[in-house]
Parts: structure tokens; C-alpha cells; sequence
């Protein structure tokens, strides 16, 4: 799959699959049909994690034909990994994301009691100063100029094209040269309070919501954690979460996924 907004975790939540979102460059997007190009990134929707794991082992490393691939840290044994033990781990729990009576929460609430009997520490962590400023609609928006920027041609060619989502590819056309920079330095701040803030507290950190983590280039990892009666079909449909990671470790986002995957039915 590829993810500029969620597009490898939202379905593995949906689906009951284990997803994994690679850090910016880990995995070559040669060939993939573009979107936004400080933000795509492709990955795997899979079984579990350790397969997971096994796709994500032949996908990344460098590739000539993808800058974004070059020089950057080796790949880990990611198998090895999926197969070891997250013991020592330091999870961080955001404000409110185990509270309430639905589902989701008790389902929450029951994982991470199962990583605290794997010897995960749990710890609620505060959110860097203004995280809903930073990860909002407003500094969201500046990726539409890189999403417009390789369709014009068919813009030019045919709006009808583009359906009901033409306004968004439109907008990209109008956002100034100022307001693109500002975001672009809204994106560094959002990066440095990440890994200097958030990170102090924990070694990886729980999400109710991938983008944020597709904005800065960060690796993150969804998988199931239960189900919940979905009342429209009255069927049973799954229940995921997202974890994410500082750059470059896939391998602790494997571990920790593998590790719960090793003692729960999911």
C-alpha cells in the first residue's frame, strides 16, 4: 500500500491486518503513482508482523531510482524482530486514549494490559506544546500544491476528471508562496518537538490518528487489538490501533506488535 494521510493503517484497522507505515525513504516509492512528495510512503498490509516483517525486509534498502532511499541508516534484522520480545519497552499513552465506556476504549484497555505482562512499561505522556495547531487542517493543507503539482496536465485536460474531489485539487493551485514555507517550517517544528519532547518520555507512543506521523516521516504500525459489534449490519468488524516510532525503528515497532500478536487471538 501507500500512505500520505492513512492509507496503509486506516484500512489495516479496518480490516484486522497489521500494517506497516516505513519511515520516510526506508522503502522506495519508485513506480508508485504520486500524490504528495514529502509524504508518500509505501509499506505493507499484511497478516500479521512478522510478515509484516518478511515484506518489508525485501522492500527497503536503497534504490538508484529513489533519492530518498540513499544514505540512510542500514535495515535491521526485521524478522528477528517480529519474532523477539518488546520487554523494556517504554509506551507512551496519550491524554485520554483508554477512557470512556465504547468498545474501542475497553479494547484499548485490555492491550495494554496484555504489554504490561510482557514487561512493556506503560506511561501516559503530555502532547508537545500546540499539537492541535501543528497537526491540524490548517498546516495539513499545505500538502495540496505537491498533491495538484502531478496532475496539472489533466487538469489543464479535463476537470471532470477529478469528480467530486476537484475543489481539493484546485485548492492546491491557491495556497501562496508564504503560506507554503510557513507550513514547511511548521512541519520542522512539528518534527523537533516530536522527537525532543515526546520522545523524552517514551520509546514509542500510541496514536488515535496516523497523519500526524505522515507529516513528519515517521514509522508507525497498526494492528488488531479486538472487535465491536458494528450496528448498522449487526456484525462483528475489527477493532486496531496505530503505534508510532522515532525514525529509522521499524524493528521496535515489529517487536512490539509480534510480541502482543504472540499471546492474543488477534
Amino acid at each position: 500500500g501507500t500512505q500520505t494521510g492513512g492509507s496503509i493503517t486506516s484500512p489495516s484497522n479496518q480490516q484486522g491486518l497489521t500494517g506497516l507505515k516505513p519511515t520516510m525513504g526506508r522503502t522506495s516509492i519508485y513506480g508508485v503513482i504520486p500524490l504528495t512528495y514529502s509524504r508518500d510512503h509505501a509499506g505493507p498490509l499484511a497478516r500479521d508482523a512478522l510478515d509484516a516483517a518478511i515484506m518489508t525486509e525485501v522492500m527497503a534498502g536503497p534504490d538508484p531510482r529513489d533519492p530518498r532511499t540513499q544514505g540512510l541508516p542500514r535495515v535491521p534484522n526485521l524478522v528477528r524482530a517480529a519474532r523477539g520480545r518488546a520487554r523494556g519497552t517504554t509506551l507512551g499513552v496519550p491524554p485520554g486514549y483508554a477512557t470512556g465506556t465504547s468498545a474501542t476504549a475497553a479494547a484499548r484497555r485490555a492491550m495494554l494490559a496484555v504489554f504490561e505482562e510482557l514487561d512493556v512499561r506503560v506511561v501516559d505522556v503530555t502532547l508537545p506544546d500546540e499539537w492541535e495547531l501543528l497537526t491540524g487542517g490548517v498546516f495539513n493543507n499545505v500538502r495540496l500544491p505537491e498533491r495538484t503539482e502531478p496532475f496539472l496536465p489533466y487538469l489543464k485536460q479535463d476537470l471532470k476528471l477529478f469528480g467530486v474531489s476537484l475543489n481539493s485539487w484546485m485548492q492546491g493551485l491557491f495556497l501562496s508562496g508564504d503560506e507554503w514555507l510557513k507550513g514547511q517550517r511548521a512541519k520542522h517544528v512539528l518534527l523537533e518537538r516530536v522527537l525532543d519532547d515526546l520522545f523524552a518520555q517514551c520509546d514509542a507512543v500510541l496514536q488515535t490518528n496516523p497523519v500526524p506521523f505522515d507529516i513528519i516521516g515517521l514509522p508507525e504500525i497498526a494492528f488488531p487489538i479486538g472487535f465491536q459489534r458494528h450496528a448498522a449490519s449487526d456484525r462483528d468488524v475489527p477493532i486496531g490501533t496505530i503505534v508510532g516510532a522515532p525514525p529509522y525503528e521499524e524493528d521496535r515497532l515489529l517487536a512490539l506488535a509480534g510480541a502482543y500478536q504472540d499471546i492474543t487471538d488477534w
